[in-house]
């Protein structure tokens, strides 16, 4: 999880004689202002993040294919999760693989994105590692496009993690964007035991940063993508009693949408201003 950190100072100026300041007991019309504007912000904060609308044009890249604007996308996994318990008992996971693109949505409708799949392929790369049930999830994520057709598999290694995930391009590859992770769950129902199969689940929260010279445009300043991963166990592979999972099955879904406050949010923050200012207005004029 990437976090900036900001550091602030103020700078003493030795020249300039002490200034003895007394504190006042804070006037009525700006406690009224104070209240207004903290309703306000609450009301900003307590909105729900609204979808946002991304487009992504091919031929911004040099690639063949149809422009669509989309606020959804679906494809299906190939991964290898392994994970293993350090002398404390902590659990430690790593996880990398590809989420293969193959439709986008816009408003729950289908687009259209003649040209994905054949002229050109989505997908995603992910390298992730973390603690427990996906506490201080770190690493990469990031949205790619290559021109052709790209396949995803699992290749068997002889030792540890005794798989690893890979695609196959054709041709040449484009980050359009990266993932900074805000927040990551994960968790396993053991549907049997012998042989062990497990259902996987994995949730996240992240900021997109768009990297893509033109070719994906957000219609919000800043753009969430919110992730729905559900994979079960038919479609799970399991080594070393559960060491290591093959993932190849299952439903993903990456939603978009943006912290941007909606106009109801606006005109309340505008009315609580007002009413604060008038407030001091009445005071001054009183």
């Amino acid at each position: 999880m990437n976090q900036n950190l900001m550091q602030s100072g103020l700078a003493a100026d030795s020249a300039r004689p002490a200034t003895t300041v007394t504190a006042e007991a804070p006037k009525r019309g700006w406690i009224q202002a104070l209240a207004s504007l903290t309703l306000a912000v609450a009301g900003w904060q307590a909105t729900p993040a609204a979808a946002t609308e991304l487009t992504f044009d091919p031929s911004a890249l040099g690639l063949s294919g149809t422009t669509f604007s989309f606020d959804a996308l679906y494809g299906g996994e190939a991964s290898v999760l392994s994970n293993a318990r350090l002398p404390d008992n902590s659990l430690v996971w790593y996880e990398e693989g590809y989420l293969s693109i193959g439709m986008a949505t816009l408003n729950g409708v289908p687009v259209d994105t003649t040209g994905l799949g054949t002229d050109y392929s989505l997908y995603v790369h992910f390298a992730i590692s973390g603690t427990g049930a996906g506490q201080n999830a770190s690493g990469l994520i990031e949205l790619v496009a290559a021109e052709g057709v790209t396949s995803f598999d699992v290749a068997p290694l002889t030792d540890w993690p005794y798989a690893t995930a890979y695609a196959l391009n054709t041709g040449a590859t484009y980050t359009l964007a990266t993932v900074d992770l805000v927040d990551w769950h994960a968790g396993a129902t053991v549907v049997s035991l012998s042989p062990l199969e497990m259902d996987l689940w994995t949730t996240l929260t992240a900021t997109l940063n768009n990297q893509s010279n033109g070719a994906l445009s957000s219609s919000a300043m800043s753009t969430l993508v919110s992730g729905y991963f559900d994979h079960p166990a038919a479609g799970n592979q399991i080594l070393g009693g559960g060491a290591v999972v093959i993932i190849t099955g299952g439903t993903d879904v990456l939603s978009f949408s943006s912290a941007v406050p909606e106009p109801s949010s606006w005109a309340l923050m505008g009315a609580g201003v007002l009413v604060g200012g008038l407030s001091l207005r009445r005071r001054r004029q009183g």
